[in-house]
């Protein structure tokens, strides 16, 4: 009935608007239709009106179109359908007045408008108030007529104006203005001013009713053109209005639409749905709310249509202005692409095809840059609309052209658009794309910039890309992270991919794919991704209120403002933003207007030019301005739908973590106050979705809180923190992310807390009289209350699991605290034992050695060693067992955890342990037959059973713990071990699909661990990083199952492996899973190379008993007569030799190599070479052969198979032999000229020289011919021993000349000749690359006495000249530059003189100009003297700078270790191809003005330069200051480097001293390359001990000094008594500059290590003057740094005060080692370094005696090398042995010590009292 009733209703509107003429023949019609109506329905009217009053209101509106009559009373028309609607008038009236009012006002002519405006008032008047009441009238009906029509126009007003605006048309302009006016001044004239403010609330719905109707409209394009005259129409009147009522003028009335200008009226009409935007989208939500069901499916076609429809229409009449609302249009149109299903369904089409129409308009009103910048978004959703309507292309062209066809931006896209489908064929040929992909580069580009997009769907679809992406470019990928700093985008992309594996939103879609992708790439060695930044940096910034507000704005809400609008709620992200940034820029201008005096002129001025006067504003960023400048006019209110009680905890156990932090952050949120608490409160909704807004909040909230709740608020807060951390210490795994993000919140709360009482205490010291701010310290007090609350060993056991690093960091300030508690401040003499057992509870060291073991730190477990106190058995027999566990001692650990058993038979934990000690020891076996019959220790079945390759025994172990084969239940975790037996069960059953399935499920269990390690840093995710690289090596092989090559699988899943740390600890697992594939594809070769490879890696570790098990397991997969593995016999002897059984490792060799020999035809001669090698090398060791039978094998092995390791140990044997023969000729083991001499063995000795040097030389470069891995072992010992035999023969020659002997002075010639003829010819062969690295050592050669040495280094400086001219003249600027005439001259005569007609002389000779201009200038800069205080001079301004200026740009490189250093591969390279090895060239393109001058004696400077690649690079300038010790030093570093790179031991613990560029410009000046980010350690400690209001003043130590002259008191009493009011402080300094707890670790082992390196390399050359400001640490690693080297030799033993220390090690450098002091880390890797430097005594004596040997150094009186000898022997000289001041008898007898015995002396000596307090007391010893 209702659609017949519509018609008949319809038909009777049209045939009465075309019978309008006459009222009769209308009335006629009507009561004949209305009698139809009734008679065909049989129905009264009244019933169907009540029925159906919507069909009837076309009729009801046409009605007052007929009153004609001036009284409604006897209007004939009303009368007869009031009639039949069985009604009386005035309550008809009532209920149409909308209508009949709006025709009222606009009756032509003035009066008849009155008159009937007054009739309608009377018709009305006869209704009571209460009948008047129920239409929402709320006056007496006894009004006036005039006050009674102002009141209807008041309340009637939206539908009024609405009526009027939208019958609005071009020719009727004036009139219809007229009636607007006319409404004015009805309403105006009787007083009732409210007319403004009526229409000022109204005005928002008006707009919105008139764009509504645009999706309405039949004709929508009419319908667009009829609103927007509305709206113009709306903005003149509302102008009109305001400017009447305020008498501010008239405005006036527009005969016609011309007298408007076009472009004012469509700004106008623009202006209007600005300000109603907002409300105008939230209908249209509603809309599609309306037609949308949560479960996905259409529910209303109509509304969506009309939603659609509408928003089009919006778009349509802002035109360009669309740009502003970006962020909020495309949310809404990304919503409706959600909404659109997957498969065709009712009105999909339809939609769809609508909603491509929506995003074409859209599009086109957008600038380019608009597109540009949301092209991601828009091509994602117009690739999801494919899937529905092929339409949707119309928008992918219409994004091609809006971006000007843009190549460069579209590559960035692409991935987004699939090549297989046809429907994507125009625009994939449009964009140059034919199916095929571009380079891997600029797809990696593309597809990190969708990663990066705020769009989750972009994000999703660009992770699916990437791992396609990943899978078909493997070897791209691989080879860039290979690199030792792999590319920029490859440490972005895997942050990128770390921050969206977080993901807060808990979409699997995205962080399981995040996760598959890490896997992909792999678990890259920490140390290369040290570029990714910790999110947690620990430092809370001191924001005010303003700047805080608008971080919140730039950083977080406008991200939140791109949103796409979620499909379920009522209010999504987006709007909850929009409110709180209108709410916070609300705020921002109120406070920025009641700073700034009122301005009448400023009253409509409007609030985007007003907001552009505050300083907060450009604050803003640009793109920001465009996006928030709409909400400063915005009125969003916020409606409460549930008020949640507060709860005095609000976590309870089990609780999620965004469950529990989102209602702990509303609990706090309510109690905040004061101005920062507004913003909290604004911006609350969005933080409880917002995630890392939340994190960025709360620190700021808690602190706020604290500031302003008082105790109990406080009390509140420390509970809530306690309960969880509580939950995490029982349960770590459920509460993990919660105890992370509250440790990090308490590391803010106390770096801030230090920093404002820093802060105070500066202040005091500034100023004693100042009064100290009460905030400020009321502040500090709070928080300090807060932090006070929780204790340390609770933090500590929180997070001892996910985070050990951050758990020890806890556990030692725990153990400070209770030390200080029990007044045991251990002396210095405690600290380097670090045995002090009374303070310590045996408790907190357990927790201690836990924490240690967790991280795998074995020499930090031996500080906890040295704490551990006494206790029962059974704890004393735990805390061993854990630590031989750690250390690798499993077997040793076993025997522990058995004892243990015994004695608690129910206790399971150490039967797990035990387990673990089997797996680690690869007893497999043992494991299942320990577990098979233990239900609850059924794991371990499984684990050992997939190690084992027992696939039925995986099967059953899996049934037997709930699994079904993996296919019911998820995997948490704790099942990682679990998730990979089931994986690689599938795989052998050949169920690939079910293999991923299991992997997707196993990631989802290491989830939330992950997520909670990303909160960290990478370090503390990189576990979690293996396991899905192991993940990812079984879905390879899923994936390459079916394909015949699996040789190639293994191979690839081999390299993927090389990109992990190499530590047991990383690759244990990842190997067992490539020996299980193995197993799977019955590759027992390959297997056996796994495990050699495990073999090899324990075996450098040291975790000798598990290398043994891995070389065992390598050796029975190869039983049976298969053929063994490369390396196994020889890792097998390489384990027992690292043992100490070298006997038996000879004796395998030798028996191996007589097999071999047997089968010599089946035998790879090179690894056969290698065997017999390593045999004779050990052999010669243990002196099992005789001297001739080992230099025949030597010779015999250089002949079959040379090769750079057999000719170094040849050159080495028979070097031996030479001083061996030598000292036999003088029964001494002083060779000196004097010796032989009294020895009487001349000839003996030339003979021995002239038959066995030679060779040894040519054995030496024969080595460097065949490689280069041993380059600064051969090349230098070589250059060494030429010097040294040479110079020995030189002072035989002078002996004989003085005593007159003829003949031996002439044997002594021919032996002079025959050392050179053997160099010429040894070095001939050597390549210039190779000779390149020794060109300082050359250099000096130049000014030998043998005038052959100085023909033989020419040679080979201008070979090096030659081809290396840009990095080669810095070396010789030193003679250049020479005081000395003679050097000046050699350098001319024997270098630059013979290169006159080669081809390189005239490139070499401007280069060389170039070095001599720099050189000059820098020099005069470096002398230039300037007044005492000068801070900064400029270099421009100095007359010595013009021709340095005139020269520029210098091809010479800027002389830095980057640029001077040659790293060469460990083959031999071409001379040409040595080039390409360098750096990239940076030459000098300038210097900057600006000189900084450092406040010492001499006042060096530190000049920058710029380079031609664009980088700064600075160097301190130094005259009158002999650099060339600092230079040989840094040799000498360089050369530790590679020693202690190349030692197992060291490598792993990464030893290693920092070194530096030291350039000689002259006798004595030159440049040092300046090492950025480091603090002088005095400085560090003196900013230390001010700000905690600490330490003792000079003037009161000089008055101290006085009275120990004086005699008052002792050395010893002056020391103690200072270091009683200066407590060691360096512990502090690395917990504020390292806050987040890995970067702590790692920087305070690097100080450690570094520390202990520099200790014993400085004892070793005698290395003093090392006071507090000659000690440099790097606030960015901690590494140690020292500099100024000039105090060698013991050369400080004679100093007016001997420096009686053999290094620095007081208190506050033993401090910053951590609780233990010098005992764990530092005394393991002291003895490390020592054992390093004493193996390799020959290498370290070859560098010194280079060094002591330098003709350009300083005469010595030749105590250097034997004092070194000594050292490196193990014989340590006490201080008084060595206070000599003439120092004519050199120490000589004593003990010969061990590594450990030694290093125990030299820690004695450092940290002795005694021997401090005797020291020059500016030396700081207490510093």
């Amino acid at each position: 009935g209702d659609p017949a009733l519509g018609l008949v209703i319809a038909e009777l509107v049209l045939q009465m608007r075309h019978t309008r003429t006459g009222a009769a023949l209308t009335v006629a019609i009507c009561r004949q239709e209305l009698n139809c109506l009734e008679t065909k329905f049989g129905t009264p009217l009244a019933e169907l009106f009540k029925r159906y009053p919507m069909v009837f209101k076309p009729l009801l509106d046409e009605l007052p179109a007929y009153n004609v009559d001036r009284d409604y009373s006897s209007a004939p028309l009303l009368s007869v359908v009031a009639d039949y609607l069985d009604q009386d008038i005035p309550t008809f009236v009532v209920e149409n007045i909308p209508g009949m009012l709006s025709w009222v006002i606009r009756t032509p002519g003035e009066g008849d408008c009155v008159a009937r405006a007054h009739h309608l008032c009377e018709c009305i008047r006869e209704l009571n108030e209460k009948s008047l009441q129920q239409y929402g009238l709320n006056f007496k009906s006894s009004l006036d007529k005039t006050v009674l029509l102002a009141e209807l126009l008041l309340v009637y007003l939206q539908p009024i104006l609405v009526s009027i605006l939208l019958d609005t048309e071009g020719s009727s302009w004036s009139e219809y203005f007229k009636a607007v006016k006319r409404q004015l001044t009805f309403i105006h004239d009787t007083g009732r001013g409210q007319y403004v403010q009526a229409l000022k609330i109204k005005e928002q719905a008006i707009v919105k009713e008139i764009v509504g109707s645009t999706g309405k409209a039949p004709d929508f394009g009419k319908g667009v053109a009829r609103a927007g005259r509305a709206l113009q129409m709306l903005h003149i009147a509302v102008t009109f209005v305001k400017d009447t009522i305020d008498g501010k003028g008239k405005c006036p009335i527009p005969s016609s639409p011309s007298v408007q200008n076009d472009a004012a009226r469509s700004a106008g009409a623009k202006e209007k749905i600005k300000q109603s935007f907002f409300s105008i989208l939230d209908g249209i939500g509603e809309l599609f709310s309306t037609g949308y069901s949560a479960s996905g499916h259409f529910t209303d076609i109509q509304s969506i249509t009309l939603g659609l429809r509408t928003l089009k229409g919006v778009i349509l009449l802002l035109g360009t202005a669309t740009e502003q609302f970006t962020s909020k249009i495309t949310s809404s149109l990304n919503l409706c692409n959600l909404m659109l299903p997957v498969e065709e369904k009712t009105g999909g089409k339809e939609i769809a095809t609508l909603l491509t129409e929506t995003w074409v308009v859209y599009v086109d009103q957008l600038s380019q840059e608009v597109v540009l910048e949301n092209l991601d978004s828009f091509v994602i959703a117009a690739v999801g609309m494919t899937r529905v309507t092929e339409r949707a292309v119309d928008l992918l062209m219409q994004l091609y052209k809006k971006t000007n066809s843009s190549k460069e931006e579209w590559d960035s896209v692409r991935h987004f658009l699939p090549t297989n489908n046809e429907v994507f064929q125009p625009i994939l040929k449009a964009i140059g794309i034919p199916g095929e992909t571009e380079g891997f580069m600029g797809l990696l580009k593309g597809i990190l910039q969708g990663l990066t997009s705020l769009s989750r769907e972009c994000r999703r679809v660009s992770l699916l890309a990437l791992i396609d992406l990943l899978k078909a470019h493997r070897k791209e990928m691989l080879g860039m992270c290979e690199a030792d700093e792999p590319p920029e985008i490859i440490v972005k992309l895997v942050d990128c991919l770390l921050t969206m594996a977080r993901d807060w939103d808990n979409d699997a879609g995205i962080h399981n794919c995040a996760m598959s992708c890490l896997g992909l790439i792999g678990a890259i060695e920490p140390n290369k991704m040290s570029r990714i930044q910790s999110t947690t940096d620990g430092k809370l910034e001191d924001l005010d209120d303003e700047t805080f507000a608008v971080r919140l704005i730039n950083e977080y809400l406008l991200k939140t403002l791109q949103l796409p609008s979620s499909q379920a709620g009522r209010s999504p992200a987006h709007d909850k933003a929009a409110y709180c940034i209108q709410e916070l820029l609300k705020s921002l201008r109120e406070r920025s207007q009641r700073r700034q005096p009122h301005r009448p002129s400023e009253e409509h001025t409007s609030s985007l030019v007003e907001v552009q006067k505050y300083p907060w504003w450009q604050k803003i960023n640009e793109e920001g301005k465009k996006k928030i400048a709409a909400y400063l006019d915005t009125k969003y209110k916020i409606v409460i739908q549930q008020q949640r009680d507060a709860k005095e905890i609000e976590y309870q156990e089990g609780m999620p973590f965004r469950a529990w932090l989102k209602a702990w952050m509303v609990n706090l949120i309510s109690k905040t106050k004061g101005p920062r608490g507004i913003v909290m409160q604004n911006v609350r909704n969005v933080v409880k979705d917002d995630f890392d807004m939340a994190l960025f909040i709360l620190p700021y909230l808690v602190l706020n809180t604290c500031m302003h709740g008082g105790h109990e608020v406080i009390e509140q807060i420390s509970r809530e923190i306690c309960t969880v951390l509580s939950h995490a210490d029982v349960s770590p795994k459920d509460a993990s992310e919660h105890a992370q993000v509250l440790c990090s919140l308490l590391d803010k709360l106390a770096n801030w807390k230090n920093t404002v009482e820093g802060c105070v205490q500066l202040r005091k010291v500034a100023s004693a009289t100042s009064t100290v701010s009460a905030e400020d310290e009321g502040k500090a007090r709070n928080v300090a209350e807060l932090l006070n609350k929780v204790p340390y060993a609770l933090l500590a056991r929180a997070c001892r699991v996910t985070n050990p690093a951050r758990s020890l960091r806890y556990t030692e300030q725990h153990l400070r605290s209770v030390r200080s508690a029990n007044d045991s401040k251990p002396t210095m003499t405690q600290l380097s034992q670090a045995g002090t057992r009374s303070w310590c509870d045996p408790n907190d060291l357990q927790l201690y050695q836990e924490v240690y073991s967790r991280l795998g730190e074995r020499d930090g477990l031996l500080g906890v060693r040295h704490l551990r106190q006494q206790n029962a058995f059974e704890e004393e027999l735990q805390e061993e067992a854990v630590d031989l566990e750690t250390m690798g001692r499993w077997s040793d650990a076993m025997q522990r955890y058995e004892l243990l058993m015994q004695q608690n038979p129910a206790e399971i934990v150490y039967q797990e342990r035990m387990l673990e000690c089997l797996q680690a020891l690869g007893q497999y076996s043992t494991m299942v037959a320990t577990t098979k019959h233990r239900p609850e220790l059924r794991q371990y079945t499984a684990q050992a059973a997939w190690r084992l390759g027992d696939w039925d025994l995986v099967k059953e172990s899996l049934n037997a713990v709930g699994t079904d084969g993996g296919k019911k239940e998820g995997l948490g975790s704790n099942n990682f071990e679990k998730g990979l037996a089931m994986g690689l069960l599938a795989l052998k059953n050949g169920d690939c699909k079910g293999v991923m399935d299991i992997a997707y499920r196993t990631r989802e269990g290491l989830h939330t661990e992950l997520a909670a390690a990303c909160l960290e840093s990478y370090h503390t995710a990189y576990k979690y990083l293996v396991k899905l690289h192991a993940l990812t090596d079984i879905e390879r092989a899923a994936d390459a199952s079916l394909s015949a090559n699996r040789q190639d699988l293994i191979s690839q899943i081999k390299s993927h492996t090389q990109l992990t740390e190499q530590t047991p600890e990383t690759r244990e697992i990842l190997l067992t899973v490539r020996h299980a594939l193995c197993n799977i594809f019955k590759m027992d070769s390959e297997g056996a190379g796994t495990w050699l490879e495990l073999a090899k890696l324990c075996r450098t570790a040291g975790l000798y008993q598990m290398a043994e098990g891995a070389v065992l397991r390598a050796d029975r997969l190869v039983e049976n007569g298969k053929k063994k593995p490369h390396g196994l016999v020889l890792e097998h002897a390489k384990l027992l030799h690292a043992k100490g059984d070298t006997h038996n490792a000879v004796r395998l060799l030798v028996n191996t190599n007589a097999d071999k020999g047997r089968a010599r035809d089946n035998v790879d001669s090179a690894y056969a070479a290698k065997i017999r090698l390593k045999a004779v090398d050990w052999a010669s060791e243990i002196n099992h052969l005789p001297a001739n039978e080992v230099q025949a094998e030597y010779r015999e092995i250089s002949r079959e198979a040379p090769s750079e390791a057999v000719f170094l140990s040849l050159a080495k044997f028979m070097e031996k032999m030479l001083m061996g023969s030598r000292e036999s000729l003088t029964s001494k083991k002083d060779t000196t000229s004097s010796s032989i001499k009294r020895g009487g063995k001349y000839e003996e000795l030339m003979h021995n020289i002239e038959t066995t040097v030679p060779h040894i030389f040519k054995a030496y470069a024969d080595s460097l011919n065949q490689g280069t891995k041993h380059l600064y072992h051969a090349l230098p010992r070589l250059i060494s021993l030429y010097i040294s035999e040479i110079t020995l023969v030189g002072q035989m020659a002078q002996d004989a000349k003085n005593e007159g002997y003829t003949s031996k002075l002439a044997q002594c010639g021919n032996t002079a000749k025959t050392l050179s003829a053997a160099m010429t010819v040894a070095m001939k062969e050597i390549n210039g690359a190779t000779l390149y690295t020794s060109l300082n050592t050359l250099v000096p050669l130049l000014t030998h006495s043998n005038q052959n040495a100085v023909r033989i280094a020419g040679e080979y400086v201008r070979k090096i000249l030659k081809l290396f001219p840009e990095r080669a003249v810095w070396s010789l600027m030193v003679f250049q530059f020479s005081s000395r005439p003679e050097r000046v001259e050699v350098l001319s005569k024997e270098v630059i003189q013979p290169m006159k007609g080669s081809a390189e002389y005239t490139k070499t000779l401007s280069l060389f100009s170039q070095a001599k201009i720099a050189t000059t200038a820098i020099n005069k800069l470096a002398a230039h003297q300037v007044p005492t205080g000068t801070k900064k001079v400029n270099f421009h301004e100095m007359d010595f700078y013009r021709p340095l200026k005139k020269s520029f740009p210098l091809s010479v490189v800027v002389p830095i270790q980057s640029q001077l250093n040659l790293t060469l591969p460990n083959h031999v390279v071409s001379d040409t191809e040595a080039a390409s090895l360098f750096s990239p060239d940076e030459g000098i393109q300038s210097t900057l003005a600006e000189v900084a001058v450092m406040n010492s004696l001499q006042h060096p400077k530190k000049v920058t330069v710029l380079t031609t690649t664009g980088m700064t690079r600075s160097f301190l300038c130094k005259a009158r200051d002999e650099l060339r010790k600092d230079h040989r030093v840094m040799e000498l570093c360089h050369i530790m480097n590679l020693l202690l790179k190349k030692n197992p031991e060291t490598r792993r613990r990464q030893l290693y001293t920092r070194t530096f560029a030291v350039t000689m410009t002259g006798d004595a000046s030159g440049m040092i390359e300046w090492v950025e980010n480091v603090r002088p350690f005095r400085s560090i400690l003196d900013d230390l001990y001010t700000r905690a209001g600490k330490g003792m003043k000079p003037e009161t130590i000089r008055t101290l000094q006085k009275q120990r002259e004086a005699g008052k008191m002792t050395q010893l009493q002056m020391l103690m008594k200072i270091l009683k009011a200066t407590p060691p402080m360096m512990h502090r300094w690395f917990a504020q500059a390292f806050v987040e707890p890995t970067t702590w670790f790692r920087a305070r082992n690097t100080y450690t290590k570094s520390a202990a390196v520099w200790s014993m390399m400085g004892h070793i050359v005698g290395l003093g003057d090392r006071h507090a400001e000659n000690i440099l640490v790097d606030t960015g690693t901690g590494d140690m740094v020292h500099v100024d080297f000039a105090v060698l030799f013991d050369k400080g033993m004679s100093l007016a005060v001997p420096e009686v220390v053999r290094f620095r090690l007081t208190q506050n450098v033993v401090d910053g080692f951590g609780i233990c002091g010098v005992e764990g880390m530092f005394r393991r890797c002291a003895e490390l370094t020592m054992s390093v430097m004493r193996t390799n005594k020959d290498i370290v004596m070859s560098i010194m005696d280079q060094f002591i040997h330098d003709p350009c150094m300083e005469k010595t009186d030749g105590s250097e090398l034997p004092n070194i000898a000594r050292r490196l022997d193990g014989y340590y000289d006490e201080p008084s042995d060595l206070i000599r001041g003439s120092r004519k008898k050199r120490p000589t007898g004593g003990v010969q010590l061990g590594v450990q015995g030694q290093v125990q002396k030299l820690i004695a000596n450092t940290t002795s009292c005694d021997n401090l307090s005797v020291i020059y007391i500016w030396w700081m010893p207490w510093y």
